[in-house]
Order: structure tokens, then C-alpha cells, then sequence
């Protein structure tokens, strides 16, 4: 699905921070193919990584040695400062201040109450993704935190999100999702002891696929890691996987019936 722009508070761009980004651009072109935008040169800001049809589906750039490979999850904003403020006033933290990114626009990096990393984005010539919700595209995101009540209250504060049981949901699997004025945005599932030990509130990222099986597939030939294999879910075939430079990330085969929905 063609997207020319992001309403506030929408999630709007995914980027994996990586220590080896060389390294993560082979992998992710190998198993997506994605490729850097046309005349990108490295740089502290990053490159951008479209799909075939040249179209923006994620960002790319170098982190710190010492630092672990993680995807990024950029939140729109109209008005970036107020935002920023309003995170740190409801008990987030700033990780790294307003930033002019060129001519694309203005990022802060900050965290909730929780530590869940988080971005925001004020656009300035890039809106965010391009292209979403179609094979080798992003299409999903969702928080893990131990406590969604508090977690609830901070997005609410923030970005005006509610808490919802998802229609997804199920007594054997139950599932919970954030609406802003009635519209989807994203997950929130609680942190337990399934996940493994020490594992932080973190927002992760999920990308559709139109094949899971195949994909966990070409991901191991590639280097990749399985986290999750694959498994069945309400909303389709899914599975966990970690790129070689140790970045985690979901992919989703969705069911016919919710496909058609979303193309």
C-alpha cells in the first residue's frame, strides 16, 4: 500500500541501527531485496532502503561497537519540541536530543517510563515509509513492556493512545492493540517469563511476507538467526528471526482472509 504522509502520533519509519551496516544492507538485501536509495552515499545520517519498485521501506545506519544491533521505531509528530516535552513531563527520558536530519526533517530518540526505545519524527521533505503492508515491506509493530497499565498512561499522555483487546484476540491468545480516535496503530503485549531472561520493554518490528516458511529459510542461508520459529496465529504465520549483526525482527505471512483486508 502506497503511503504519501503519516497523521500525528502514527508510527512512520522503521530503522535498524547496526554496528555492522554493511553487513545488515547484504543480508537484508539477500532476503527482502532492498537496496539503497539512488546516489546514497554513508553517512552519520544513514542511507534509506527502498524495494524493487524504488520506494522507502526502512532506514540504515552505523551504532556504536559496544552497542547492540536493534531496530528503530519512529513515531510522527507535528511539532517535535512539544512532543519531546511532553515524554519527558509523563517520565520518559531523552537518549539523544532534536536532530535536523538535512532536508528530510527532525529526530529525537527518547524512552518511556519503562525503557522502551522509542523515535520521533517531524517531517521536513521525508514523511516516513513509502511503501507498507505489502510482501518485504514493514506492516507491524507492537510494544512488550512488564506493566501496560503504565505504559498506557504515558502513550495516552503523549500521543492520545488507548488500550484495546484487539478483534485478533483470543481466550487461548489473548491480545491487546493501541487506537488513537478509534484507528489502529500498533500492539502491546506484556513482557513474562517466556521471554528470555533479561529481556527489556523494547518495541519490535514486523515485516510481511508472503512466504514464512521460505523466508526463515533464505534467513539462515543468509546468516540469520531463528528466535521464534515459525507458528500460527490468528492473523497468520509468524516467526522471530535476528539478522547477523544480532538485530531482532518479526515476519508475518498473513491469512488470505486478513490479506485482503490490507491490500
Amino acid at each position: 500500500m502506497r503511503v504519501r504522509g503519516y497523521a500525528p502520533g502514527t508510527p512512520c519509519w522503521v530503522e535498524l541501527i547496526s554496528p555492522d551496516p554493511a553487513a545488515a544492507e547484504s543480508f537484508y538485501s539477500g532476503l527482502f531485496g532492498w537496496s539503497r536509495q539512488d546516489g546514497e552515499a554513508d553517512d552519520q545520517e544513514g542511507v534509506i532502503l527502498t524495494e524493487a519498485a524504488g520506494r522507502a521501506v526502512a532506514g540504515l545506519r552505523a551504532g556504536a561497537q559496544e552497542a547492540p544491533a536493534a531496530w528503530l521505531c519512529h513515531i510522527a509528530c507535528d511539532d517535535i519540541e512539544a512532543a519531546v516535552s511532553a515524554s519527558t513531563t509523563a517520565g520518559g527520558s531523552t537518549l539523544l536530543p532534536i536532530t535536523q536530519i538535512g532536508s528530510r526533517g527532525w529526530r529525537a530518540v527518547v524512552t518511556d517510563p519503562l525503557g522502551a526505545v522509542f523515535g520521533l519524527w517531524q517531517h521536513g521533505s521525508f514523511r516516513g515509509a513509502q511503501v507498507i503492508n505489502e510482501p518485504n515491506t514493514f506492516s507491524w509493530t507492537e510494544l512488550v513492556t512488564p506493566d501496560i497499565d503504565k505504559a498506557e498512561r504515558f502513550y495516552q499522555s503523549v500521543f492520545e493512545w488507548k488500550v484495546v483487546t484487539s478483534q485478533y484476540s483470543t481466550p487461548e491468545a489473548p491480545y491487546q492493540e493501541w487506537v488513537l480516535r478509534d484507528r489502529t496503530l500498533a500492539g502491546v503485549r506484556p513482557l513474562s517469563e517466556k521471554h528470555p531472561a533479561g529481556t527489556a520493554a523494547h518495541w519490535s518490528v514486523t515485516v510481511m511476507v508472503a512466504d514464512c516458511e521460505q523466508t526463515v529459510q533464505r534467513a539462515t542461508e543468509l546468516g540469520g538467526q531463528v528466535l521464534v520459529s515459525p507458528l500460527t496465529l490468528t492473523v497468520g504465520r509468524y516467526a522471530m528471526l535476528a539478522d547477523p549483526t544480532g538485530a531482532p525482527f518479526g515476519v508475518l505471512q498473513y491469512t488470505p482472509e486478513l490479506l485482503a483486508v490490507l491490500l
